[in-house]
């Protein structure tokens, strides 16, 4: 052990090192990923705006989104 580390743990901070050019923790690639991309995100966003009044199942069959409608809610919120 070095520095209270396993000299694995060493190898990978330094390879991650070179790598990105820090050893911080990559916090963006954890959880789970996102699966509206941006570009559906805005057209969410637009369709809302030409027509306020637009239901969670009128966005999901005009953008032919293939998610839960509970997903298509929390982009909306």
């Amino acid at each position: 052990m070095l520095f209270g580390k396993h000299k694995y743990a060493i190898y990978r901070l330094r390879k991650q090192m070179e790598m990105t050019g820090s050893v911080e923790t990559r916090t963006s690639l954890r959880g789970r990923k996102t699966v509206l991309s941006n570009d559906d995100i805005v057209h969410i966003d637009n369709l809302i705006q030409q027509q306020p009044d637009i239901t969670i199942n009128e966005i999901m069959d005009t953008l032919q989104l293939k998610v839960s409608d509970e997903t298509v809610r929390q982009a909306v919120l």
